[in-house]
Parts: C-alpha cells; structure tokens; sequence
C-alpha cells in the first residue's frame, strides 16, 4: 500500500504542482500522514522534494498559515517516518529568508523532538531551530544550549547541536565558550577539526574562537 500509495503522491506533485502552490504541499503532506511516509526510492530520485521545494520557495507569505495543521500533525506523529517528513519540509522553510516567522508555529514542537530518540530527529530539529532566518528566536537559542552536554549526545549529536547554536548566535561569546567547554568531551573521537572548521566556515573571529585549521 505504501508504494502505492506513493506513487500516487509522486504523480500528483509532478503534474500539478505550480511555482508558489502551497495547496499542492498541503495536499502532499496529508497524504504522507495517509501512508506512513513516502517510499524512499521516490524520496530519493529527489522529485519530490524538488517539487516542494520549489513551491515553499515562491509562495507568498499568507499560504503557509494553511500548512500548519498538517505539519503539526506530522511532527507529532507516532510514525518516526513521519516525523522526517515534518523535518524535511522545515528545513525546505530555512531556505526562505522569512524562515523564522514561518517556523514559529512549531517551535514546541521542534523543542520537544530534540529529545526524540529515533536516529537523526535532534540533529534534524537543531539545524531547523539553529538555521531560521534572519535570525532564530531566543527560545530557539536557549533550548539549543540546554541540549548541547545531554548525555545521551554521541559525537554526531554534539557536533550538528554546536553548529546550530554557532550558526544562532556567531558573536556570542558565552556560546562560543560553552562550545569550546563542551568539545573538550570528545577529544578522542576527532570531533576537534570537525567543530573548529564551523568556526571558520561561519566566521567567527571573537578572541575564543580558535584558529580555522590551514
């Protein structure tokens, strides 16, 4: 059913998806919570997610009130799967540079899923909440922060939380420190270069930062 089903989903974006149409990924996202995702093979000949993206790119401002319900449903489904899918199309909104007014609706939400244990929903939810332009709220900032030592964080947890929280806030030194603070943890897992390269990357040049390696 679910291949069926999502090939359906496939063709429906395909054929009728217009520059700006958010109707048409409403539309899509309800039929994501119909079949408990979208087959990965259609995910992965990307014509989905050009589709979508295309139309969160151009639409104005006004059509994105009717995606919340739908979105929300996702983000809070029992479906891992779905789940992603909440994900993916948040991070589709980072690409706007209105971002920040258009997630707002779901930063609960967002907050809630950096405890979410299924492989890659924090690191998902943190670069949502980390990259909103032009600049993410402070209850984004704060709840980032309050997840950056978790203990349950492995090397890849840290790493994508850090750079969100760089990516927040560049000029701040407190979370440049508790960056740097928190590093020191992983020393043996070759996270250094990884983390330090954010630095350079974002260019972050206060008198904490270290050096961008050569």
């Amino acid at each position: 059913m679910t291949r069926n089903l999502s090939a359906v989903l496939f063709a429906l974006l395909t054929a009728t998806t217009s520059r700006g149409d958010m109707s048409k990924v409403v539309e899509a996202y309800q039929s994501v919570l119909a079949d408990g995702g979208v087959d990965r093979s259609t995910v992965a000949r990307g014509a989905f997610s050009d589709m979508v993206s295309q139309a969160v790119a151009d639409a104005p401002e006004a059509e994105f009130a009717a995606a919340v319900p739908v979105v929300r449903q996702c983000l809070r489904s029992k479906s891992p799967e779905i789940r992603r899918q909440g994900l993916v199309l948040l991070v589709v909104y980072n690409s706007r540079p209105d971002s920040a007014q258009l997630i707002e609706p779901f930063i609960d939400d967002l907050i809630a899923i950096l405890n979410d244990p299924a492989p890659g929903m924090k690191g998902n939810a943190a670069s949502v909440l980390g990259g909103a332009r032009p600049t993410p709220s402070d209850k984004s900032v704060l709840a980032l922060a309050g997840h950056l030592n978790d203990k349950d964080n492995g090397p890849e947890e840290f790493r994508v939380v850090a750079r969100a929280l760089l990516s927040a806030r560049p000029a701040d030194v407190s979370i440049v420190r508790a960056v740097l603070a928190g590093l020191s943890g992983y020393s043996s897992d070759g996270l250094d270069g990884q983390v330090i390269q954010s630095f350079g990357l974002l260019r972050i040049t206060c008198d904490e930062a270290p050096p961008s390696p050569q």
